[in-house]
């Protein structure tokens, strides 16, 4: 049975594979990177038995190959098997939106749904802003920047329960 793999990180001209069963294992990877360097478009490979890595720099673009032909090169050369994995390649913002969706998620568990992430952060900002206009630091930007982000974060949050609350009714309806 072929180890399983996941891409880890993804930019043009790099890409980052992980195969955590192989971890330690310094004779499969030897075997992998003289293997793998055969695939067209690579240029180099480096490997890391210590963190269960492959570093492929190649001159693919990923956008015109079919990810296929690389899944089935590897798992027909005998390399390894591609899984999807919840930290797929992505951009950096998606990333981004991925860690707050799942800190929201966290508050909202821990709370019993009674707060979520936005809520929170306006109750924060506000309490910073307080306690600089309380320090006597009225003249400085700090308090009135905070009250700033707060209500653009309360408001955006109102604008997000809005939208999700009309979808809601017309799946009822349809139902």
């Amino acid at each position: 049975m072929l180890p399983k793999a996941h891409i880890s990180h993804q930019t043009s001209g790099r890409l980052r594979i992980r195969i955590p069963s192989q971890k330690g294992n310094a004779a499969y990877f030897a075997s992998l990177k003289e293997r793998f360097s055969s695939f067209p478009g690579v240029q180099k490979i480096e490997v890391n038995p210590l963190t269960g890595s492959v570093l492929v720099l190649h001159t693919i673009d990923l956008n015109k190959i079919d990810f296929k032909m690389i899944s089935e090169y590897t798992e027909q050369s005998g390399l390894f098997l591609f899984e999807q994995s919840n930290h797929s390649a992505g951009t950096v913002s998606q990333k981004v939106v991925e860690t707050f969706q799942d800190a929201n998620r966290k508050v909202e568990k821990f709370t019993g749904g009674e707060v979520d992430l936005p809520t929170l952060s306006v109750v924060g900002l506000l309490g910073v802003g307080l306690l600089g206009m309380a320090r006597g630091r009225t003249a400085a930007p700090a308090w009135h920047v905070a009250f700033w982000y707060a209500l653009n974060i309360f408001l955006n949050s109102q604008k997000n329960k809005e939208v999700k609350k009309p979808q809601a009714v017309q799946l009822q309806a349809g139902q």
